[in-house]
């Protein structure tokens, strides 16, 4: 019965690794076909030939420097996750190990800032780096990450089920505060940890696309002063960085421009952009 049960349990977990896994597979499989072939369909997944220098146009494009995008992504994460440890963790430490006057209040707090989601931050977070000077720095994607709400809360209930006991032996035998959090509570939370980790790796953060911000609200600016409505133009979409920032006359200047909406995510930088965008999406559509 016993071999049974665990004969299922393995099948159950391998299929459903396979099952997860199968996005990735199709991935690595769709960018070893030729460049520009239309995507292929299951029955033709596997390439007749792979064609390994796709990656090497891919990772030594200059226009492109995919390096330097998978750089930014490894040191924001990393340095998110460490400083949310760091942080959460000593949060947590003193919520559930500490008695201070407001204490219960205090997480309470905490707690209530996560029925605030994500978006409505958004803005007065992007306003706060403004005012800090942060914009175009690593800064402005770690530092509003470091901070999180469910991991204070997570750790907090987990530090609580260990024994005071054990800091009473530690302090009879001179251990300070910070000795006890390292020393004592960190090594038996590592399962803890490691939920935190997973639930706050840090690859939340481009959505302020804080990267040439300023130069790009200035040339939205500048673009809704110049351009003229191409003809033929349809109805379209125009993503900037960010939405947020831009005066009502540029909006509306926009609107008439036949723009529905402004997504606060994209690559446009300037003004020549902007306008080339608009012309080619004229043409296109008339």
């Amino acid at each position: 019965m016993t071999k049974a049960k665990n004969a299922l349990s393995y099948t159950t977990m391998i299929a459903l690794a396979v099952f997860l896994m199968a996005p990735f597979v199709w991935m690595v499989l769709v960018s070893l076909h030729p460049n520009r072939a239309p995507i292929p369909t299951l029955d033709n997944l596997v390439p007749a030939e792979f064609h390994w220098e796709n990656y090497t146009t891919v990772l030594l494009n200059s226009e492109i420097p995919v390096g330097r995008f998978f750089f930014n992504s490894f040191f924001v994460a990393g340095c998110v996750v460490f400083g949310q440890l760091l942080v959460c963790s000593l949060a947590a430490y003193g919520f559930a190990r500490l008695r201070f006057k407001g204490r219960d209040s205090i997480f309470v707090v905490f707690l209530l800032s996560m029925m605030f989601a994500g978006p409505v931050t958004q803005i007065p977070v992007y306003l706060m780096l403004r005012n800090f000077g942060w914009l175009d720095t690593y800064l402005a994607l770690i530092v509003p990450g470091v901070s999180s709400a469910f991991a204070i809360f997570l750790l907090r209930q987990f530090f609580m089920q260990i024994p005071l006991e054990l800091d009473e032996a530690a302090r009879i035998d001179g251990a300070s505060d910070l000795k006890i959090y390292w020393r004592l509570i960190m090594p038996m939370s590592k399962a803890a940890l490691a939920r935190a980790v997973a639930r706050g790796n840090g690859w939340y953060g481009f959505a302020l696309d804080v990267d040439a911000t300023a130069r790009c609200v200035e040339g939205l600016r500048e673009a809704a002063k110049r351009i003229e409505r191409p003809a033929g133009l349809g109805p379209l979409e125009i993503s900037v960085t960010p939405a947020v920032g831009l005066d009502r006359d540029t909006v509306k200047r926009f609107e008439d421009l036949g723009v529905q909406r402004l997504i606060p995510l994209s690559p446009a930088r300037n003004a020549d952009e902007v306008v080339e965008f608009i012309e080619r999406t004229a043409q296109s559509t008339g």
